[in-house]
């Protein structure tokens, strides 16, 4: 509407009042509000599909505590594959010693202190005289992916535990890398939302190239 209109519409409204046609008026005012209505609901349902496409995983309509626990253990298991695939992202790629030792602080983000500061995971990559290993053997690696299996959420320890089958591509000396997987038992912290645990059972394979 133009600030033009606008005079001759209050001067209409105006006439109209006058001249006794409030019934007409309250008629107007029942059908903008029905429009109004019609708008707000045609929002809502909007929303709600925009809501849907941003995440697949919203449901319908969650009705019982079973739906809602299924949906809260996807949503907590994607939330832990994320720290996961980032975690062995960020340990299991490196082909210096300034890389090596940049891994831990990289990690931070996706576990607690406890794994970071597990020298099994986190070391000086150095020998006993100081020397890097890394460097010495021209080490390198790089990797690949990660598959994820849980279990269901502990709920009070505010957990979640899971097996990782971790590959990666390992090479020293220049040689030709050898593709690798490991197995990790792994715990998410709920609270904190980064991995608590994160322990190496063993070598599943290792093929050369």
């Amino acid at each position: 509407m133009n600030n033009k209109s606008l005079p001759i519409i209050l001067i209409v409204i105006g006439c109209l009042l006058t001249a006794g046609g409030v019934h007409h008026s309250h008629q107007m005012d029942a059908k903008l509000a029905r429009i109004n209505t019609t708008l707000n609901s045609r929002k809502q349902v909007l929303k709600h599909y925009q809501a849907k496409a941003e995440n697949p995983l919203l449901s319908d309509k969650v009705k019982t505590p079973a739906q809602k626990s299924t949906q809260t253990q996807l949503n907590t298991n994607n939330e832990m594959f994320k720290a996961t695939n980032g975690f062995f992202s960020v340990a299991f790629n490196f082909s210096s010693q300034k890389e090596w030792n940049q891994r831990k602080n990289n990690a931070r983000r996706y576990a607690t202190d406890n794994v970071l500061n597990d020298k099994k995971l986190f070391n000086s990559g150095k020998d006993i005289t100081g020397n890097s290993i890394i460097e010495a053997q021209k080490v390198v690696s790089t990797f690949n992916s990660v598959n994820l299996s849980t279990n269901t959420i502990n709920n009070n320890e505010h957990s979640l535990t899971g097996l990782a089958k971790v590959s990666y591509s390992a090479s020293t000396d220049n040689h030709s890398p050898a593709q690798h997987t490991d197995v990790y038992l792994l715990k998410y912290d709920l609270q904190q939302h980064k991995l608590s645990l994160v322990h190496r059972l063993g070598e599943l394979s290792s093929e050369d190239n």
